[in-house]
């Protein structure tokens, strides 16, 4: 599939939020050139990488979650009612299906992005779309109903279309609870872009969440979990909008800069056991923890948990009789190795310790084994042949004589 069209200008403001609760004011449009690159990300209506331009991705080179079309919402399920209460009944009308739908996120310069992209089966008619990002992880009823979880907070942005048109962008709304849903809203595009196929049938959309909804990347991140949730409508689309046709829930990265350190210990002799001492050390504080070779599961290395970037060190407290010989990462002195951490950023770190003396057990006695008998012809006395192991042959005459029949 190739692009209908580029879409040539969006409005350029200020944030919508400065995060996720307090609103700020607008600022005055500025009108900017689209181009390809949408956080590295290319919106082009295709699923093809660097066919816009060089150098960027697409749907078919990165790692997306899919769905396809699941059911219909029942007529007493409204947008700005409580999702916990929505239900499934009837069927979705053509313009209002999704064959399949797609979804994606990352951070580039600083902003996070999601992206959200769906096929369908006709490009007639004209319907409205929602597209949710909760801050939750995901919700569905007992019999597979879509009901996002907005008690966390979240964006939802109203999309409608007309045939095989580029979609048109009605409004973004970041709310804080499910009371404030809608919350703010806007029908500044600043941060939406779009672009559809060209026979219709295809339609993506990038979204800036900083811009549009103020959620900046950071770690702790602003939620642990993020769902994306993607359903039709019917009407003017808009936070009051009858709902119809939806999809599966969507997983997306959360907006989280963490990077994490991975601590393994590993022994000469190897797999010995023996516990050894750690201290990890950074702006929050020191963290003490063991390690062992022999116990320890080298599926689940200790793990310093998400971290935002910055210095950290580790430390072992080396045993008597061991010797440190190697620490496979950051800066070592002595016994002690400072790790310097990116946004993102996984470290792994082995600490390798030689016993000093290898203990070697104590030689056993050899039980000897009677291997023969018999009796000497001309001394008459009995003789005994005794085999050590391995080793040599020893004779042993017992001092009695035969006794004669």
């Amino acid at each position: 599939m190739v692009s209908r069209r580029q879409r040539t200008a969006l409005l350029a403001a200020g944030a919508l939020v400065a995060g996720l609760i307090a609103p700020v004011a607008l600022a005055a449009p500025v009108y900017a050139a689209v181009t390809c690159d949408v956080g590295g990300f290319e919106i082009d209506g295709n699923f093809t990488a660097e066919d816009c331009a060089p150098g960027f991705d697409d749907w078919d080179n990165v790692a997306y979650d899919s769905t396809t079309q699941g059911g219909t919402y029942s007529a007493s399920s409204k947008e700005d009612e409580d999702p916990a209460g929505w239900t499934s009944a009837g069927n979705t009308p053509d313009k209002g299906t999704f064959a399949e739908v797609f979804s994606f996120a990352r951070i580039a310069d600083g902003d996070y992005f999601t992206y959200v992209a769906w096929t369908r089966d006709n490009n007639t008619g004209t319907g409205g779309y929602a597209i949710e990002i909760t801050n939750a992880g995901e919700r569905v009823a007992e019999d597979g109903t879509p009901q996002p979880d907005r008690s966390l907070g979240g964006s939802v942005f109203y999309v409608e279309m007309q045939g095989s048109d580029l979609p048109d962008f009605l409004e973004g709304c970041v709310y804080t609870s499910v009371d404030d849903f809608p919350g703010v809203c806007s029908s500044d595009e600043t941060g939406y872009f779009a672009e559809i196929s060209e026979d219709g049938l295809f339609f993506e959309v990038g979204l800036n969440l900083t811009e549009l909804s103020g959620v900046a990347p950071g770690c702790p991140p602003v939620s642990e979990t993020t769902t994306v949730y993607v359903r039709s409508q019917t009407g003017q689309a808009g936070t009051e909008a009858n709902l119809k046709g939806y999809v599966a829930p969507l997983q997306v990265d959360p907006p989280s800069t963490c990077g994490e350190i991975l601590v393994d210990k590993e022994t000469l002799p190897d797999e010995y056991d023996k516990d050894f001492e750690f201290a990890f050390a950074g702006e929050e504080g020191t963290i003490d923890f063991t390690l062992n070779d022999a116990t320890d599961d080298e599926g689940a290395l200790w793990s310093s948990g998400p971290i935002p970037a910055g210095t950290y060190t580790l430390e072992e407290l080396v045993p008597a009789g061991w010797t440190l010989d190697d620490i496979s990462c950051g800066t070592v002195e002595g016994h002690t190795t400072t790790i310097e951490i990116a946004e993102h950023e996984v470290v792994s770190c082995v600490f390798t310790n030689s016993l000093d003396v290898v203990p070697t057990e104590p030689a056993k006695p050899i039980k000897p084994t009677l291997a023969a008998t018999g009796v000497d012809p001309m001394s008459g006395l009995w003789l005994g042949l005794l085999l050590f192991g391995a080793g040599g042959l020893v004779f042993t005459v017992r001092r009695a004589r035969a006794t004669r029949a």
